[in-house]
């Protein structure tokens, strides 16, 4: 589907970033989708696959029961919800890749969101983006004896440096690890915490945007509820729904961070301190692997540098629409040339690979057949059996050699039993009637 971006986005103008998320349960899947339309190129990483018990509160439909969730949602960003959205989807445990791979796909984005429903996955990915300098939101659901569960989200979002405390800063504040662990929850309440989660996320890539007021300097956590009756603590803590709030540093270095109250370190937002220094962006260098099952071709491009910010057309060489898809079904068994053209900021490149499309094999018969006999002629009935293009053998009964003819004279009146045989390229069936 080629869409006119200019048209998508007629009323809000795109925003331009890469994103790793990690987690694509109720919070992270409503927020990719919430990003994907915003503009951003999205990197998504999750093991588990969607149950049943995730549809009322996941993107994901019942189509996708039973698949993984980072991979599914990629491809339902990239085919619906989202054409324009470079978005790929990665089958793993964060906490399983190796270190050099958690640390490149964290350099590879502007921002990471852990939206992982585990302390020890959350602090690993703290400790990925301190190592690598890169800023990060953790969204979560606040748990409190008070008030009801999924009743109210959190979001912390941590500036590298030293700027701002860390995550494993925010677990020493609250003084209980397990209150970042994820509990219930309405489809409805994960949503609010999505979508303040995607603006939390533009606000820090563009902290000289309006909207980035949302992030409340020098606050770093924010504690958000939409939806009514709420419980009585809520009311409270939460009037309008709404508060921010500021971590503080512990007291002694954090293990993780270094960071401690007495450096005196300002939380001041600027371009500086949100954003890594730009860097010179390279035109891409396209890569991709074309293949095809039957008459259904598809193309990998995860080859292509760089990963992110990169827009692929594909021609598909028979005479079709160009497209942004990376699946195609042609019409006809023959060899195309495939063209991937991949385009940034800095360029364009484009490179040509062929691809076989051939037709799928006919289906096995299925044999349809009877006798009829007129004295000692016997003559077989095929009408009806499909596909049409099969050989027919008969073996009619009497000791003589099988034949592709229909008909037959016995020598003797008796009982004989005629086999038909059907083949294809397919298969071969066999059956019987006694006459």
């Amino acid at each position: 589907m080629d869409l006119d971006e200019d048209r998508v986005y007629d009323r809000h103008r795109r925003r331009h970033g890469a994103v790793l998320i990690v987690g694509t349960g109720a919070v992270g899947g409503v927020l990719a989708v919430a990003l994907a339309k915003l503009g951003y190129a999205l990197v998504l990483v999750d093991r588990d696959v969607l149950d049943v018990e995730n549809l009322i509160r996941h993107p994901l439909g019942a189509k996708a029961l039973g698949q993984n969730k980072a991979t599914a949602l990629a491809e339902y960003i990239r085919s619906d919800k989202a054409p324009w959205c470079d978005a790929r989807g990665i089958d793993a445990d964060f906490l399983k890749l190796p270190e050099e791979e958690q640390r490149r796909l964290a350099s590879q984005a502007d921002v990471v969101v852990a939206a992982a429903d585990r302390v020890d996955c959350q602090m690993r990915v703290n400790d990925v983006c301190i190592a690598t300098e890169r800023l990060a939101v953790y969204p979560a659901i606040w748990v409190d004896p008070r008030v009801r569960d999924g009743e109210v989200g959190e979001i912390l979002w941590v500036i590298p440096g030293g700027h701002t405390p860390c995550y494993a800063c925010a677990m020493q504040w609250r003084q209980a690890g397990a209150d970042t662990e994820a509990r219930g929850g309405t489809g409805p309440d994960m949503e609010v915490v999505a979508l303040a989660t995607a603006w939390v996320v533009a606000g820090l890539l563009e902290p000289d945007d309006a909207r980035s007021a949302i992030l409340a300097q020098p606050r770093t956590l924010m504690y958000v509820h939409g939806f009514m009756p709420t419980s009585p603590a809520v009311e409270r803590l939460l009037p309008g729904g709404f508060r921010t709030a500021e971590v503080p540093f512990p007291e002694e270095p954090c293990p993780a961070c270094r960071g401690h109250r007495r450096m005196r370190r300002s939380a001041q937002r600027s371009a500086a301190t949100t954003r890594r220094p730009p860097q010179p962006v390279a035109a891409p260098v396209v890569s991709f692997r074309v293949s095809a099952t039957h008459l259904r071709a598809t193309v990998d491009t995860s080859g292509t540098r760089p990963e992110s910010n990169v827009r692929f057309i594909i021609d598909w060489g028979d005479g079709s629409e160009r497209t942004t898809r990376r699946q195609h079904t042609y019409e006809r068994q023959s060899n195309y040339r495939v063209t991937v053209t991949a385009t940034n900021a800095a360029g364009s490149a484009s490179r040509t690979q062929i691809v076989r499309a051939t037709e799928p094999p006919p289906p096995a018969p299925l044999l349809r057949f009877w006798v009829e006999t007129r004295y000692l002629r016997a003559t077989a009935i095929t009408s009806g059996t499909t596909p049409q293009a099969v050989v027919f053998r008969f073996s009619w009964g009497d000791g003589s050699p099988p034949t592709a003819a229909r008909s037959h004279t016995y020598a003797r009146p008796g009982t004989y039993t005629v086999t038909a045989t059907a083949t294809n390229s397919r298969a071969c069936f066999k059956c019987g009637e006694a006459l």
